[in-house]
């Protein structure tokens, strides 16, 4: 019979933090996962992504996205998927 972890050791282990990582560590997760979750903030998280592939709209547009690390406040960690704007005249 196996042991089951308790809940608050999975939530504790369940979306890395940039804010403990270099800005480098955090920039090769992404790279290596092409897509991560990650706590930003006290009360916040983004989700990173390493090119549009990891977007889920049909024209996939992204934009940079940045994060607090260790040794850079405002990390370029990798990129954000964001929504095309339709301009009417």
């Amino acid at each position: 019979m196996g042991v089951l972890p308790l809940a608050s050791e999975v939530y504790a282990q369940a979306r890395p933090d940039t804010r403990t990582m270099t800005c480098a560590q955090a920039q090769a997760l992404v790279t290596q996962r092409g897509e991560v979750v990650m706590t930003t903030g006290p009360n916040t998280f983004e989700r990173f992504i390493a090119d549009a592939r990891f977007c889920y709209s049909r024209t996939p547009l992204t934009a940079p996205a940045f994060a607090p690390t260790k040794d850079n406040q405002k990390c370029d960690v990798g990129k954000r998927c964001r929504q095309q704007r339709n301009y009417r005249n």
